[in-house]
């Protein structure tokens, strides 16, 4: 199972691997390992800002999550009194957000105790967002939106759709899967494909709505057919 979820960055004091750069009228990412390995340093850009990645869900809010508010452009933990333009954020880079003081195991140095998910992890940090999708974010210049696998796992045993006579008693709760560091499991969206027919449509439409509204009569369909094809052949390949 997959959820849409769609992503977020955010400026930071924080030093990440993200770095916002304005040369002129010109703003890019750039990936600060990939900079480094090619003997660049983030001091070689005068205008430049470091940022933080976020998914969101439009998942119900419960008191204690961390959510983002749309409208403002902040992060915020939930409380009784949430801002209506947000959305709850269910994985990202800023290691600021924990989901517990410290680990189950007392280890309170360490992101997760290193058991098996099958022994429970121990999990103190929101979950993370993998370093490959922030060196393809950083490329494309930013993507929008992203699937994140899921599904329904044990509260005792973390296995998918379990049926185990030992979990008896315990329910199969909603959840995003991680690897071994904690890191969400992310697919790409694929992009929408649209026939000619399709375009067609979507075009007559406006046309129509358009001719409408200002001349109040009906559109002329030999003439919005020659201005359809004029518009494909100026615009697609």
């Amino acid at each position: 199972m997959k959820q849409l979820v769609k992503v977020h960055m955010l400026p930071t004091e924080d030093k990440t691997d993200i770095l916002s750069v304005t040369m002129g009228k010109l703003t890019e990412l750039r990936y600060i390992p990939l900079l480094i390995k090619e003997e660049l340093s983030p001091e070689d850009y005068k205008i430049k800002s470091y940022q933080h990645l976020y998914f969101t869900s439009d998942e119900k809010i419960k008191k204690g999550d961390y959510a983002y508010d749309e409208f403002n452009k902040v992060v915020f933990k939930s409380g009784s009194d949430n801002p209506g333009a947000s959305r709850k954020i269910v994985a990202t880079t800023d290691k600021s957000l924990k989901l517990k003081s410290k680990c189950d195991c007392s280890e309170s140095e360490s992101i997760y105790c290193g058991k098996l998910k099958t022994e429970g992890l121990c999990q103190q940090l929101l979950s993370q967002i993998p370093q490959s999708f922030i060196e393809d974010y950083c490329k494309a210049g930013g993507i929008d939106e992203v699937l994140l696998e899921c599904g329904e796992y044990c509260e005792y045993c973390g296995e998918e759709y379990c049926d185990n006579l030992r979990c008896k008693g315990y329910k199969d709760i909603f959840q995003y899967a991680l690897d071994q560091n904690n890191c969400v499991i992310i697919h790409p969206v694929k992009p929408k494909l649209y026939t000619r027919e399709h375009m067609r449509l979507s075009f007559k439409e406006g046309y129509n709505a358009a001719v409408t509204s200002i001349n109040n009569n009906r559109y002329d369909e030999d003439y919005e057919v020659v201005k359809f094809d004029d518009w494909i052949k100026g615009n697609l390949k």
